[in-house]
């Protein structure tokens, strides 16, 4: 599964209660895009992450899993997720890119 970047702070309201949407349009996550030489495509699932750190100060990221689609009326793709999936992990994720 690839890991992108995405700013939690730019979310679209999700297609069902409980669930966000991740415009896929970030400078990072066009970084993460070409260094990975990947190309979106409708139904790819993907891990969205951003460098962060918790209450304490403690330095990690947040990660979600989320399914990429096309939004006609935004114009761009969108990466569906559950907010309640939404985890921060401790001295970054224990995933990479594959």
């Amino acid at each position: 599964m690839h890991r992108l970047y995405h700013d939690f702070n730019n979310l679209f309201p999700g297609r069902a209660e409980g669930m966000a949407a991740a415009p896929l349009l970030c400078f990072g996550t066009k970084q993460d895009l070409a260094r990975l030489s990947l190309t979106l495509e409708e139904g790819m699932q993907v891990l969205l992450y951003e460098p962060d750190a918790d209450t304490d100060g403690t330095v990690g990221a947040l990660e979600v899993r989320a399914v990429v689609r096309f939004d006609s009326k935004e114009g761009c793709f969108m990466a569906d997720f559950v907010w309640e999936d939404l985890k921060f992990f401790r001295d970054e994720s224990p995933v990479t890119n594959a």
